[in-house]
């Protein structure tokens, strides 16, 4: 896993954000995208023995289904290029439950972070999370 290689890939997609670009540089991507998905699963074996709750449902996914996509979704984004310079993940059992709380991981040139947390607060989830 070449951790530089997937940053200097972010910096150079959010220098050159278009298609003619992504496309001419698509192995630079595969390759970047590999070091990732090697970063991922190292991660779900990490999140697993921290986190006992989601751990043992995240052990034997593929890691390809924690990752999100680079291109953006320009139907509902403000921000108008076509791909979102970071790789993503989101390390859940069920993506679509709000609990059990679940974990985000964003790399990129500008910041790397891991975090946990939900988003909106709407108020039957609040009253689920407190009851559990």
């Amino acid at each position: 896993m070449n951790f530089e290689k997937m940053l200097s890939y972010t910096e150079a997609l959010s220098k050159n954000n278009n298609r003619t670009w992504f496309h001419e540089n698509h192995k630079d991507y595969e390759d970047a995208k590999d070091d990732f998905l090697a970063l991922l699963d190292i991660m779900k074996l990490v999140i697993g023995q921290e986190s006992h709750a989601i751990g043992d449902s995240l052990v034997f996914e593929n890691p390809k289904n924690f990752m999100y996509r680079i291109p953006r979704d320009m139907r509902y984004s403000s921000v108008k290029e076509p791909y979102n310079p970071a790789f993503r993940a989101y390390f859940s059992p069920r993506k679509k439950d709000f609990l059990p709380l679940s974990y985000y991981l964003y790399v990129s040139h500008e910041r790397c972070s891991l975090g946990t947390g939900a988003y909106p607060w709407r108020p039957q989830d609040l009253n689920r999370l407190r009851e559990h």
